[in-house]
Parts: C-alpha cells; structure tokens; sequence
C-alpha cells in the first residue's frame, strides 16, 4: 500500500517539477529578461533541484514496473521491493556521479 501512494505522489510531483524545470528553461533561452529570470534561473541550475527529479524519476519508473509484474502473477512482493530498492539506489548513485561529480 505504501508503495502504491509513493507511486501516486512522485507522479504529480514529477508533472509539476518537471514542467517549472523545461518553464525555466524556455525562460532562460529567451532573448528579454524579466523579473522571473533570475528565479528560474535558480531553479534551472540547482543540483539538489535536478537530484530529486531524478531521484523520484528513477524510483517512479521502477514501481511502475514492479507493479507491471505483480499485475503479470509475481506473488512474491517484498523480494520485488527490495530488488527494486536497491536497483533504483544504484542508478542514482551512477546518475548523479554521471551528471553531477565527473570532471567536465
């Protein structure tokens, strides 16, 4: 049950951050500048912004697919939790080292 809310909210919660993330983008490519620029351009830029929309990317993508194969006759749900788990913490982790700690 706690895992199908989870699945609920990081949906909503990806539509909205998601859709400030690409308004903040669209704003910062503009040629005028207004009094939201250097709003968004704090949101556009922030890496704990950008890490919990990946955070929540991964782990909503990966419930979906646990819920796929429970729907598919899986019975053994808890084994499926932490496998998921554990898959989403190391893509996270492989991500944000990607995105965020590698020498540019």
């Amino acid at each position: 049950m706690f895992v199908w809310i989870v699945h609920r909210i990081t949906g909503v919660l990806l539509l909205v951050m998601i859709s400030i993330h690409m308004l903040a983008g669209h704003v910062l490519a503009g040629k005028y500048t207004n009094i939201f620029t250097d709003a968004f351009a704090k949101y556009h830029k922030d890496p704990l912004y950008n890490s919990i929309i990946l955070f929540m990317f991964i782990f909503h993508s990966l419930y979906g697919i646990r819920t796929i194969i429970i729907d598919l006759g899986f019975k053994r749900e808890r084994l499926l939790f932490w496998t998921f788990n554990v898959i989403g913490l190391a893509l996270f982790g492989v991500a944000s080292y990607y995105f965020y700690q590698r020498p540019m």
